[in-house]
């Protein structure tokens, strides 16, 4: 009974009853207690039966060879295979908007060059004008009194060459800073030559067949007419100053030259006119399109 009530009574831990039952119930050999390995024996015991294991067809894993290890896993770091996909594709579409702004680039400077060498050959022709005007040279004699004192035609033409120098230094900026602009994208891409030839004008982004793209597809065929109609004005101008010219020299040598020159701007006349009649009818079936698709062409 007094046992009983010292067990009751007290508190011990489990742990350490557990402990204790284990120790009095170890094997006994005669009576006696055997003694239990240590941890540190039990592991050169490990230590020394690994020993004498043979290893030398262990495979050696490296990232070259994990990925046939984890059954197409993939390389530890590289992440999975979606992954990498997924970025291949991002890169390609991020080369592929780069690729569009550099051409976009290289249309831009051609329209721009080309502006450029239009205003320079306008202002040639008025230069040419102002030089036969200042000679009091015209067919109707009534008109030759007439400029003699109010010299009208001198002074508008004086002005137009002023503005056209104005728009030409404008342009020659413009030209400058988009070759700025297609020589830093080159030195920032490779690859980014571009096609062969002049460049093509950027695709419109808009959707195929709604009205943000017929009015796109108006405005680009107006624009095609327009240059068409300068290219065609242009050409006339330059003839009529050579006839004229032609007319007024006296020098059979000189006389030959303009002859030639006379006959070669007069071919290109003649292509710029069909130019011009390419493009009325690209700008016509433009509209018979918008129409039929029920979008209503803006008027010019």
């Amino acid at each position: 009974m007094r046992v009983y009530s010292i067990v009751t009574k007290s508190v011990i831990p489990i742990g350490v009853l557990l402990a204790g039952c284990l120790a009095l119930a170890g094997p006994q050999t005669g009576g006696q207690t055997v003694a239990q390995p240590s941890l540190g024996e039990l592991a050169r015991q490990a230590r020394a039966e690994r020993a004498k294991e043979n290893l030398r067809n262990v495979p050696l894993i490296t990232n070259d060879n994990l990925s046939s290890f984890l059954g197409g896993l993939g390389v530890i770091g590289s992440g999975d295979r979606a992954s990498q996909q997924l970025a291949r594709e991002n890169a390609a579409q991020q080369e592929s908007v780069e690729k569009q702004k550099f051409e976009t680039l290289r249309y831009e400077l051609s329209q721009a060059q080309q502006r450029l060498q239009l205003h320079q050959r306008e202002l040639s022709v008025l230069e040419k004008e102002l030089s036969q005007n200042r000679m009091q040279y015209y067919p109707n004699p009534y008109q030759s009194a007439v400029e003699q004192f109010s010299r009208k035609d001198i002074n508008n033409l004086t002005e137009q060459i002023y503005e056209k120098q104005r728009q030409i230094t404008d342009d020659q900026q413009t030209v400058d800073s988009l070759q700025a602009a297609v020589q830093s994208a080159q030195s920032r891409w490779d690859g980014l030559g571009g096609s062969e030839g002049p460049p093509s004008p950027p695709p419109i982004t808009a959707k195929l067949g709604s009205p943000s793209y017929w009015l796109a597809k108006l405005a680009r065929a107006r624009e095609r007419l327009k240059t068409a109609k300068e290219q065609e004005r242009l050409a006339g101008n330059e003839l009529r100053l050579l006839r004229i010219e032609q007319v007024r020299t006296l020098n059979p040598d000189a006389q030959a030259g303009l002859a030639s020159a006379v006959s070669a701007k007069e071919d290109e006349l003649t292509a710029a006119q069909n130019a011009v009649e390419a493009a009325q009818l690209k700008l016509q079936n433009v509209q018979e399109k918008m129409k039929a698709s029920g979008v209503t062409p803006e008027k010019d």
